[in-house]
């Protein structure tokens, strides 16, 4: 089942439904904002593609619920997301970051609005949300995890036009890995990640040096001080992990 917004684009849809004779689908002109499982039922697989960024903040928000309220496993979202936060807004009581991107013009008809085919419909601005704030809106709308598509890209390779993959369903134990199992999801942050592996720190030749020359014992007492001095990062190694180092060097 497919929902577009133009009588235009409805009518393409029909001429290949009926060259290729396709006879399991069906389409509707019809606002997706008007999307609901009363209205249109329920889906294994719903495809928003190339229409998320073509609504305002709130608008695009209820339609992530809508597409929640329809689907039955699977999401799969294709949109342009803002690479900085230029703009913020407050959706029930959290906040999301973005960009606000021109539609059309203030002085334009409903008819010169309706022939932009690659526009909105009637509004005259979107909202692009960033990728975090993207994620953290599929989160609360319920979606148990979302995985950013890497491959395979679209055309241009453009930074700011993503595929993502969103599941609906009870959260999945992970039983490889007990402490990512026993996180509680919390929001994405804004901006880049600044947690990463000590290791991708430069270091100059005087701490390479002793790194390379201290023996364990001296390393192990030295560490706590420059922690307490946040030269070193924080210790995350899981605690089971540092016992079991214990119980294997004694």
């Amino acid at each position: 089942m497919g929902i577009e917004g133009r009588a235009a684009s409805v009518a393409k849809c029909e001429f290949v439904k009926k060259e290729l004779q396709l006879q399991r689908i069906e389409f509707f002109q019809d606002d997706v904002r008007n999307l609901s499982a009363a209205k249109y039922g329920e889906f294994d697989v719903v495809i928003c593609s190339g229409l998320l960024y073509h609504l305002p903040a709130r608008d695009a928000w209820r339609l992530i619920q809508s597409v929640y309220e329809t689907c039955k496993g699977l999401t799969i979202i294709d949109t342009f997301i803002a690479l900085k936060d230029q703009i913020s807004v407050e959706i029930e009581g959290s906040t999301y970051h973005g960009h606000i991107y021109p539609e059309h013009g203030q002085t334009d008809s409903s008819q010169e609005k309706l022939q932009k085919l690659w526009a909105s419909l009637d509004n005259d601005s979107s909202f692009w949300f960033t990728e975090p704030s993207l994620i953290n809106l599929l989160a609360r709308a319920g979606f148990s995890s979302s995985f950013d598509v890497l491959t395979p890209t679209m055309p241009g390779n453009l930074r700011d036009r993503k595929t993502y993959i969103a599941i609906k369903g009870a959260r999945t134990e992970i039983l490889s890995s007990e402490p990512t199992n026993n996180t509680t999801h919390s929001d994405v942050p804004e901006g880049v990640n600044p947690r990463f592996d000590p290791s991708q720190i430069p270091r100059g030749k005087v701490f390479m040096a002793a790194k390379r020359l201290l023996p364990q014992p001296v390393k192990n007492a030295v560490k706590p001080v420059l922690r307490a001095l946040k030269i070193l990062p924080p210790d995350t190694t899981p605690s089971f992990q540092r016992d079991e180092g214990k119980e294997h060097k004694a």
